[in-house]
């Protein structure tokens, strides 16, 4: 578009890939979103629109000359629900943060269902700390294939999430709000978890339903 004599580009990017790789997880492990930022900002970016953004850190890869904004989808997925519940006050409705960093989403659901009038509280899905490299060897070697990716345990063999605020969460009508559905096990695990609370319905909400191999049959 450059060579076309383009005198701005605004790039419109509704799903940033890689976005969930903002950090160092591991010793010499890439950066993806940041190498994403700088590719696109390479090829002569003016302005990036993105909506949900993973990390809000990530508008810090840009350089300055290069503005972003990071629009959200979870007020309209909120006001959704609202329509939908209008007429029912038998719910006792919950919103639930599947982890920490989906928290400041969750509260704006939250937010915009108490200045709807539906009266609803707040959860919160806590990990506890996952197996060491060590412990988790040991226990793959009764298993045929040696593979325990999927094992959600702690060391003492307890249930590696747990809710906080359960008292809210029993007998309610619990709503997860993420910004990212792809393989649905976070989801499917933050379910379980709120189902052995106590938690009488659940229903879930995410902007960018992506949706792998496998996620749908999880789901249902």
């Amino acid at each position: 578009m450059r060579r076309s004599s383009a005198k701005t580009i605004t790039v419109v990017m509704p799903y940033c890939a890689y976005s969930r790789s903002d950090t160092k997880s591991d010793a010499r492990s890439p950066i993806a979103a940041r190498d994403t930022m700088q590719m696109l900002e390479t090829m002569g970016m003016d302005r990036l629109i993105v909506v949900d953004m993973h990390s809000g850190q990530m508008q810090g890869f840009l350089s300055p000359n290069v503005p972003s904004d990071n629009i959200t989808a979870i007020k309209v997925g909120a006001l959704y629900f609202a329509e939908q519940i209008e007429d029912r006050d038998d719910l006792n409705l919950v919103v639930v943060a599947p982890h920490a960093k989906a928290v400041p989403r969750a509260k704006d659901f939250w937010n915009v269902l108490l200045q709807r009038g539906k009266p609803a509280r707040f959860a919160m899905v806590m990990r506890k700390p996952a197996l060491g490299e060590l412990e988790r060897k040991e226990m793959c070697k009764d298993k045929k294939d040696g593979n325990c990716e999927g094992d959600s345990k702690t060391v003492d063999g307890a249930p590696a999430y747990e809710v906080v605020g359960d008292d809210h969460v029993r007998g309610c009508t619990a709503i997860i709000v993420d910004d990212i559905l792809d393989s649905a096990e976070s989801l499917s695990q933050t379910a379980e978890t709120l189902k052995a609370a106590g938690a009488e319905r659940i229903w879930a909400f995410a902007t960018h339903g992506l949706f792998s191999p496998g996620a749908v049959d999880l789901i249902e």
